[in-house]
């Protein structure tokens, strides 16, 4: 299986205006179900929010837009609560709870572009997107990580090593 992304300096990212945008709203401020509103309405239902309760613990998912093209409604309607691993490919899904562990653990968003191939069926998919990741911190404390993502097929990272 290959999961490979390549940093993006900010200044170049697509995402950096839209980041500033989020951060300068204050929706982080928001209570849990108006950020959700928030971040379908800005980011157009793409995005994940997720947490993990300390360090070293599963990241789980608290909220997810309903844009990803790649999942169905029944994935949907329980991915609340689940680790990234639990969803329609563990492999993929441990890929991106590390990600979205280190940016808990070290608080740095990252821009970058993913070039994975993925297997919701018996056929592997091959997906290319921008992502960003923003970790926050909410009202009462809690760490959180909001990542959100652009499909792009011009993207190829086929030559570079894969991501563990």
């Amino acid at each position: 299986m290959r999961h490979i992304q390549r940093a993006v300096v900010a200044s170049s990212s697509p995402y950096e205006r839209l980041r500033a945008e989020i951060t300068s709203q204050g929706i982080f401020s928001l209570p849990m179900d108006q950020l959700k509103a928030a971040c379908d309405r800005i980011l157009s239902g793409r995005y994940t929010l997720a947490t993990a309760s300390g360090s070293g613990r599963p990241v789980r998912i608290v909220g997810i837009g309903t844009s990803y093209t790649h999942f169905n409604s029944k994935f949907y309607d329980r991915a609340v609560g689940l680790r990234f691993e639990d969803g329609p490919d563990v492999e993929y899904g441990r890929w991106i709870a590390h990600t979205m562990a280190q940016a808990l653990d070290s608080m740095e968003g990252s821009f970058s572009e993913v070039d994975a191939e993925v297997r919701y069926s018996s056929n592997p998919l091959r997906i290319r997107y921008d992502r960003m990741i923003i970790p926050f911190v909410d009202q009462r404390g809690q760490r959180f990580v909001l990542s959100t993502s652009s499909m792009r097929n011009d993207i190829d990272l086929r030559s570079l090593p894969v991501d563990p």
